[in-house]
C-alpha cells in the first residue's frame, strides 16, 4: 500500500474498530446477566404460566429487553446498553420484584462492570483519536501504531467487499448492455 493521506472518516472508524474487544467483552457481561435475569423471572412466574409458556412459546411474548438505563442514570455510549432476556412478562412482573433485581447483588455487580466498560472503551477511544491527530498518513501509522494500520487494512477490505461501487468493470458491463 503507497502512502496515502488519513482521512478524518478512517481515523475515526480506526477509533471505533480498536475497541472492538471491549464490545465484545459487554455482550458476553450482558449475555451472563441475561442468564441470571432469565432464571429470576422465571422463578418468580407462576408455575403454570411458564410450563404453559414452554409448551406454547409463540402464544406469549416472553421476550424482552432490559436497558441499562434502568439500572442507572449514567449513559452508556461505547457498549451495548440492553440485554434481551425471556420470561420477561411484563403483565406478570411486578414493579418490587424488577425493583428486587435491581437491587440484587448480582445486579449491582453487573452495572459497576457495565461502567467500568464503557469508562474504559470511552478513555482508549478518545486516546486513539488523541493519538491519531498528529498521525496524517498511512506510512506515519504503519511506522508508529502499527495496531491502528492493521485496523485500518482490515477494514479497507472489508470496505471495497462491501462496497459494490468499487466494481467499476462491473457498472461498465452493466451499463454496454444498456
Amino acid at each position: 500500500m503507497a502512502s496515502e493521506r488519513l482521512t478524518i472518516n478512517e481515523k475515526d472508524r480506526i477509533a471505533k474498530s480498536i475497541i472492538k474487544p471491549i464490545i465484545e467483552q459487554s455482550r458476553k457481561e450482558l449475555e451472563n446477566f441475561g442468564k441470571f435475569a432469565d432464571e429470576y423471572f422465571k422463578k418468580n412466574l407462576p408455575k403454570d404460566v411458564v410450563e404453559f409458556m414452554d409448551k406454547y412459546p409463540n402464544v406469549v411474548k416472553t421476550k424482552g429487553c432490559i436497558y441499562l438505563s434502568s439500572f442507572i442514570h449514567e449513559r452508556i455510549y461505547n457498549i451495548v446498553s440492553y440485554v434481551e432476556v425471556n420470561y420477561f412478562v411484563y403483565s406478570f412482573i411486578t414493579d418490587t420484584e424488577f425493583d428486587e433485581l435491581k437491587s440484587s447483588t448480582e445486579a449491582k455487580l453487573f452495572v459497576k462492570r457495565m461502567i467500568e466498560l464503557d469508562r474504559k472503551a470511552s478513555n482508549i477511544k478518545n486516546r486513539t483519536k488523541c493519538a491519531l491527530e498528529n498521525i496524517n498518513t498511512t506510512k506515519q501509522l504503519k511506522d508508529n501504531f502499527p495496531e491502528a494500520y492493521v485496523i485500518l487494512t482490515e477494514t479497507s477490505k472489508e470496505d471495497v467487499k462491501r462496497n459494490e461501487c468499487d466494481n467499476i468493470e462491473k457498472l461498465r458491463a452493466e451499463l454496454s448492455k444498456l
